[in-house]
């Protein structure tokens, strides 16, 4: 007489504590329906993703490998940009307002950029999640080239002693300190 659903949160601590995460569901419907109401109580919004339980998982790795693989880029841009003489501030804020308005080019770039470490979810776990959805990839005939190459970095970031910061401490393999 259970009914599971799968409701993985899609936010840090920081977002959860404010109420501006959501979350990404999936079950029978039914199910779902009736727990919405309580979960759109507790957070900025819900999504439902279908009736396979697994989708919800499946969404939230694809979302934590899209937000890794933005702070793997911002972090190589910010490096190239500093290496060159380049003011790295101004640059964050054109892209800030031209290609990447939204929250993750905006904050992480923040935080790369001011070096603001303090583990809100640690480079560790992000490797974790960034390795699942290489597998599961994998698993499902899919090319998962750039996620075998970002958890080659991330594995270095943990080897040389970033495992137990935020993961934008990758930043310091591409170009150290800004």
């Amino acid at each position: 007489g259970v009914t599971h659903l799968t409701c993985p949160v899609l936010g840090r601590p920081d977002f959860v504590e404010r109420r501006a995460h959501r979350y990404a569901c999936s079950g029978p419907r039914e199910a779902f329906e009736r727990i919405e109401p309580v979960l759109n109580d507790v957070s900025e919004r819900t999504f439902y993703l279908g009736e396979n339980v697994e989708s919800a998982l499946v969404a939230k790795l694809c979302t934590n490998f899209l937000i890794a693989s933005a702070v793997a880029s911002i972090s190589e841009s910010l490096g190239l940009a500093r290496a060159a003489g380049a003011d790295a501030e101004a640059i964050r804020e054109m892209w800030n307002e031209t290609l990447f308005p939204g929250v993750v080019y905006t904050n992480y770039s923040r935080q790369i950029l001011d070096e603001a470490f303090d583990p809100l979810f640690t480079l560790r776990l992000m490797l974790k999640d960034v390795s699942l959805f290489g597998d599961a990839a994998v698993d499902r005939g899919v090319d998962a080239a750039y996620a075998a190459a970002l958890r080659e970095r991330f594995s270095r970031g943990v080897d040389e002693g970033l495992g137990d910061q935020d993961f934008t401490a990758i930043s310091r393999l591409a170009g150290g300190k800004f």
